[in-house]
Formats: C-alpha cells, sequence, structure tokens
C-alpha cells in the first residue's frame, strides 16, 4: 500500500502505517502494538462460533472477544482482558464492510471534534484486508477492576421487567434522571450527557440506548459518567431507522417540527438542555461548536478507513442531521 499513512487510532498523519506516539499513549501505555491482526474475518467468525473456544465471547448483538496485549503482540483472552474487539455482524445492512471503521471514527469524531470522553480505541487490519474495531476497556485501572454499572442496571430494568424492549422503553430525560440520583456532581455530569445526546443526533447513532450509557464508581466511592462507547453513525447501515434510540423527554413532548418533519432542532435541543438542568449559555456553547464543526468533521472523515463511498454517505448524513439540529 502506498500512502498517505494515517494513525490506525487518532488518525494522524505517519509517515508508514502504525500508531503515532500519543496513541500507544492511550492505547498501551506507550508500550508498542500491532496495526494488524494476523487473523482473516473468516478465522475471527470461526474463533467465535467455536463451542469450545478458549477465549471469551463477550455479551451484546455484534461479535466480539476479550484480547491482551503481551511484549507487542494481541492475544486472546479467557479472562482479565484489557481490550475487545470487534468486527462486522453477519447482517450489517449497507455499507456492511464499514463497520468497523464506522464506530472507529464515530468514537473519534467525539473526542477530537465534540469533545467527549471516549475509551480509548483504534481500527487495525485483518490478514484480508477487513477492519476490526479495538477498544482498550475502561473498567480497569491498573491491576484493579473499576464498577461500572449501565442506565439499564441502575434503573433496575431487564426483559422480566420491562419486557424484551427494556433498552429502548425510556427516555433521555429520564436517563439524566439517573445520573442525578446517582452522580454527586451532576452539574457537571448533566453537561457532559447532553454534548452525547447531541452528537448522537448529529451523528445518527441509532444504539445509544440504556445499556450503552453507563456510570463509573469511582475508589472514593463517587459515581460519574463513564466514558463514552460503542458510538457510531447507524443511519449509514439502517436508514429507514428513527433520529434515536429512544425519545429525547419522558412525557411525549414534541415541537411542531418534529411533529412535521420527524427530526429534532434547535428547540428540541434547547428544551432537553433546560429540562436535565442547564443553563441558556452552556446550550448555546454547545451549538456554537457544533456549528463550527465541519472543517474538522471532514478532515477526520477523510483520513478513516472508510471507503470511499461510505465516506461519502456518511458525511450527508451528518450535513444533513446537522443543518436539521441548528434551525
Amino acid at each position: 500500500m502506498i500512502g498517505p499513512f494515517y494513525c490506525h487510532s487518532l488518525l494522524e498523519p505517519l509517515s508508514k502505517r502504525g500508531f503515532c506516539h500519543k496513541a500507544l499513549t492511550q492505547l498501551a501505555d506507550g508500550h508498542p502494538m500491532p496495526w494488524q491482526l494476523n487473523y482473516s474475518l473468516d478465522e475471527l467468525y470461526a474463533r467465535y462460533d467455536a463451542a469450545n473456544c478458549a477465549c471469551v465471547a463477550l455479551p451484546g448483538l455484534q461479535p466480539k472477544l476479550g484480547l491482551s496485549l503481551h511484549d507487542g503482540t494481541l492475544r486472546f483472552a479467557e479472562e482479565k482482558s484489557k481490550y475487545i474487539l470487534k468486527w462486522q455482524p453477519r447482517a450489517a445492512g449497507a455499507f456492511a464492510t464499514d463497520v468497523a471503521a464506522n464506530e472507529h471514527l464515530t468514537m473519534q469524531l467525539a473526542a477530537q471534534v465534540f469533545k467527549i470522553v471516549t475509551a480509548p480505541n483504534a481500527c487495525i487490519t485483518l490478514l484480508d484486508d477487513h477492519f476490526a474495531y479495538l477498544t482498550r476497556r475502561f473498567d480497569y485501572q491498573g491491576r484493579q477492576r473499576i464498577h461500572i454499572e449501565d442506565l439499564c442496571q441502575l434503573g433496575e430494568r431487564n426483559p422480566y421487567t420491562h419486557g424484551p424492549d427494556y433498552k429502548v422503553k425510556s427516555s433521555y430525560e429520564e436517563a439524566a434522571e439517573l445520573l442525578k440520583r446517582y452522580c454527586s456532581g451532576y452539574r457537571l455530569e448533566a453537561l457532559r450527557f447532553f454534548k452525547r445526546v447531541l452528537f448522537n443526533i448529529v451523528v445518527g447513532n441509532g444504539h445509544a440506548h440504556l445499556k450503552n450509557i453507563s456510570v463509573m464508581r469511582l475508589f472514593s466511592g463517587l459515581y460519574m459518567l463513564a466514558p463514552a462507547y460503542d458510538l457510531m453513525n447507524t443511519a449509514l447501515h439502517h436508514p429507514d431507522q428513527p433520529p434515536l434510540a429512544m425519545p429525547l423527554f419522558k412525557d411525549g413532548y414534541t415541537t411542531p417540527t418534529f411533529q412535521q418533519r420527524g427530526h429534532y432542532s434547535r428547540a428540541d435541543i434547547v428544551e432537553f438542555g433546560h429540562r436535565i438542568g442547564l443553563e441558556n449559555y452552556q446550550i448555546t456553547e454547545e451549538l456554537r461548536r457544533l456549528d463550527l464543526s465541519k472543517d474538522k468533521i471532514e478532515r477526520l472523515v477523510k483520513r478513516s478507513f472508510l471507503t470511499p463511498k461510505a465516506q461519502k454517505r456518511y458525511l450527508q448524513i451528518l450535513t444533513l442531521r446537522k443543518r436539521q439540529l441548528l434551525r
């Protein structure tokens, strides 16, 4: 392959394939890490499907396996894995081969453009030139495990109490109420949560349900919003999905724009911000950041590992949703 080359994590320009120094610090505490995994896509599926597999298949719709890093080599781990590897599911919808690159790009946009705290991540190459998504687990600090609970657990929601759609039978306003109940520094957490909801609207993430929002209990005993994970432009693969996984408001409130056109507008997000306790200046600042994000977004999309057609469609989705939201 002839350049240009970009960091497989932060998408910074490089002279050869691999990771920049900052990425290695985030992903591996500065230790070497391979940008390629010595398995093909079929081999990953076979390992995932094997009944007597020595590694741990993690729960979720997308195939996942645990990994650990040893002497610069990524190895499948039975337990205490420090990384999670994900790749395209068998039924991925449109742009199926772009699933891993999609999640990687979306996580980088969240961190670099929207200043959302995310789990360190990378897009690594497989032997057959497919891509897989790699993320470092944030529930470990050194050898100590950090207690993590998603909002389904906090809200005591499961299939038995709330039915098969328990993950989405709620609203982002109710999610904020859970954060207020458990997080001592709620004013800061409310702003962080608002930024994520705003980002998910713009990027077309239809998987931001209660299982994909978590809090972490620090060693001090305090709770705070955990780093963002599982962020993806799901509209790229499923264009007919609703604008979000859950409604913004718990009481069924909608603005005339949403009623007539089926998408969220500035009025919706301003009302949401007020309901979860934000001040006008905080909401205005986040919308201003969104308005000025065009160049940064385009630069990262063009550097991403998405195929050219997927890059074009990805940008179209973001441009449309951003325009709708800023009206």
